[in-house]
């Protein structure tokens, strides 16, 4: 299944491409977005970050039917990948979605609204009835968009966190299609 192009009130989600690999090395390569990544993004993100991202990891997947994979945009300004929502279609480690956003949007709601767009594909269209997510235990806004979106804690568990100053605490979160319907 080809990845379906969804809009919210302010923003286009794409399918990812090659192209969005500038905007992606621009906007993901900061320490205040990365330290809220797994291990296996490194720091510092190197200079060619973003494409080998793209190319070893993101399209191929993407190309497979592993998971659908979008560029964040603001409308009318497409082009412009400001983030990546990817949705596995088999929860891995991290569950089944991973986000970023460029830090200069943040606190607007806006992942709030990719989220939700996200969601109501995952659980109307794909059919869904469970979403599986882990954000790092300090990153408190991935907690209150889980928890806006009808997520429950289910498990906490340390996570190694090799290259980085210490292992960290990974927070497990279940959002259920009855939990997503009730705040719709």
């Amino acid at each position: 299944m080809d990845t379906p192009t969804l809009t919210s009130s302010r923003l286009v989600l794409r399918p990812l491409k090659i192209t969005d690999a500038p905007s992606i090395q621009q906007y993901f390569a900061h320490w205040d977005v990365i330290k809220n990544m797994g291990p296996a993004v490194p720091w510092p993100y190197p200079e060619n970050g973003a494409e080998c991202f793209l190319r070893e990891s993101a399209l191929p997947r993407a190309e497979k039917g592993e998971a659908h994979l979008w560029a964040i945009t603001l409308k009318g300004l497409e082009a412009d990948c400001v983030g990546v929502m990817e949705f596995r279609l088999e929860a891995n480690e991290e569950g089944h979605r991973g986000f970023w956003l460029a830090q200069h949007l943040w606190g607007q709601g806006l992942m709030t609204e990719a989220v939700f767009a996200i969601n109501d594909y995952v659980f109307d269209v794909l059919g869904y009835d469970e979403i599986i997510e882990t954000n790092a235990d300090f990153n408190e806004a991935s907690r209150i968009l889980k928890q806006k979106s009808g997520g429950v804690l289910i498990n906490t568990r340390i996570k190694k966190n090799p290259g980085r100053e210490s292992d960290r605490i990974s927070e497990v979160w279940s959002i259920k299609r009855a939990g997503w319907q009730a705040i719709r």
